[in-house]
């Protein structure tokens, strides 16, 4: 558990924030979590069904409308920054987290190299940056995450629990779904302190396999 803290998760899509950092939200009480999610804002159903979520997890949040259709074609990467900035409170942050630019999800990746070029031009203002760490950072198989990275929390049964209430009761997906498998024990994290340090680290993945 870590001391009261101002953090922003950035994601594609609703879900994704509790099944990437869920269980960490829910470890941190003291922590003053605002989500940005970056689609879906047309649906209301599921933005009611995101709102709950945040709730549940005592988080406040926002939801934009980019396409992230399953056939989604790029979007330029000065678009995906303006959609993260016309959604980004005006405040300093400690901690940021988003989605891995190593990831199969052209979605998740075109947002972690959008923010990590946000940090690094000073557009947005953090003390640390978190890069969601799995080895297939994709719902469409299994999210396991990395060990042996700077953040790597193990989950107690009870956390869990909730994460399993957020994704069946409140999202309605059954048991058997990979949205319900795919919750692992454990979250796992890259984290930055300096931007010149996530943007080196990022063109090194630009010669790695995503999701290896």
């Amino acid at each position: 558990m870590e001391a009261s803290r101002k953090v922003i998760v950035v994601t594609s899509t609703p879900y994704d924030e509790t099944l990437w950092v869920g269980g960490t939200i829910l470890n941190n009480p003291a922590w003053k979590v605002f989500v940005i999610c970056l689609s879906r804002a047309g649906d209301a159903e599921i933005v009611t069904k995101f709102n709950e979520a945040l709730t549940f997890l005592t988080a406040e949040g926002t939801i934009g409308s980019p396409d992230n259709r399953p056939d989604q074609k790029p979007i330029p990467q000065d678009h995906i920054m303006k959609a993260i900035l016309n959604l980004w409170p005006e405040q300093h942050i400690d901690i940021v987290i988003i989605p891995s630019p190593r990831s199969k999800s052209k979605r998740h990746k075109e947002i972690g190299e959008a923010m990590i070029a946000l940090w690094r031009a000073g557009r947005i203002s953090a003390n640390i940056l978190r890069i969601f760490a799995s080895k297939d950072a994709s719902i469409a198989s299994s999210a396991k995450p990395i060990p042996g990275n700077e953040i790597h929390n193990t989950l107690s049964e009870s956390t869990l629990d909730k994460k399993r209430y957020l994704a069946m009761r409140i999202y309605g997906y059954k048991n058997t779904s990979v949205e319900v498998t795919n919750i692992g024990n454990s979250e796992s994290f890259w984290s930055f302190t300096n931007p010149f340090d996530a943007e080196k680290w990022l063109n090194l993945q630009k010669n790695t396999k995503p999701g290896s």
